[in-house]
């Protein structure tokens, strides 16, 4: 004896399934890109100048659903850290600590 069952309703779930996904998706790069801006903006008004090479290396990428801040030049880190004859003079990681708490919560909205 076969038995056949039928469920109605699976396609209008999986439209507002993939609807929802795409909503929180949305949500989440909006976040992601709100949190590049706040530490590539606050970094670069806390980079220390000197000749300008450093504050001018700065750039910012946003992808999908990931965003970075970077510094290109040699001397990036031992301005950030420090070294035995200099003293640190932190420009990012106080702008990334900032973004990454702007993060959070943003997406305990989404």
């Amino acid at each position: 004896m076969a038995s056949n069952i039928e469920i109605i309703g699976v396609d209008s779930l999986n439209l507002a399934l993939a609807g929802w996904l795409q909503q929180f998706t949305e949500g989440v790069q909006t976040s992601i890109e709100h949190a590049v801006d706040t530490c590539f903006d606050g970094s670069q008004q806390d980079c220390p100048v000197d000749t300008g090479e450093l504050k001018d290396s700065g750039v910012k990428e946003v992808g999908h659903l990931e965003g970075s801040v970077t510094y290109g030049t040699d001397h990036c880190w031992y301005v950030e850290l420090g070294t035995s004859k200099m003293a640190p003079q932190p420009y990012v990681m106080p702008n990334f600590t900032k973004a990454g708490q702007q993060l959070l919560d943003e997406l305990k909205n989404v």
